[in-house]
């Protein structure tokens, strides 16, 4: 075990409040259980009330993952129920194998997965980006197969880049991991 905390690196911290506010709370979760990665029923959605709408939970039933839990934005964008469906049965078969691998990713390792790239179903494809954070979450039961996640939209700048960034947080469970550092302009 680690006697200094792993760091989050800094390219890792999320751009959007809605997304720092998830991370901010999974990591005071993780602190409190012991450095153990927490349980869904931990999740105290007053923590992370701003981000509510973009936030969904997935649980992987062995094959795929199915939708538990998806907030109101996330719904809208897509315009069909996402609840008790597979992601299979959500995304595109373009997108799908990518997608299953960076969730599947997030429990296996155990890692903490941030992404910034198109929205899968916004009509204004051209000028929207999602930052998606994905992080490992327990059963009530203990088993890590689940996973707590938020998708913020981010309006393009015309001097941005809009191609997709994707940053993986390895971490071993049972090692402290630091509080994530101020983002500049806060």
């Amino acid at each position: 075990m680690l006697d200094q905390p792993t760091e989050i690196p800094h390219l890792m911290l999320p751009r959007h409040a809605g997304t720092r506010l998830v991370l901010a709370h999974w990591l005071a979760l993780y602190r409190s259980n012991e450095n153990r990665i927490p349980e869904r029923g931990q999740l105290d959605p007053l923590q992370f009330a701003k981000a509510l709408d973009e936030v969904f939970i997935y649980e992987f039933d062995g094959a795929d993952f199915v939708c538990r839990l998806v907030g109101e934005r996330t719904q809208e964008n897509f315009g069909f129920s996402l609840r008790n469906r597979p992601m299979r049965e959500i995304l595109g078969k373009e997108v799908y194998p990518s997608v299953f691998g960076f969730f599947k990713t997030c429990i296996d390792s155990p890692a903490i997965y941030k992404n910034i790239g198109l929205l899968y179903s916004d009509p204004d494809m051209d000028r929207d980006q999602g930052e998606r954070l994905l992080l490992p979450t327990r059963s009530g039961s203990g088993v890590l197969n689940h996973v707590f996640g938020c998708t913020a939209t981010i309006r393009a700048d015309d001097d941005e880049p809009s191609q997709a960034q994707r940053e993986l947080f390895r971490f071993q469970e049972g090692e402290p991991i630091a509080d994530a550092p101020p983002i500049p302009g806060d």
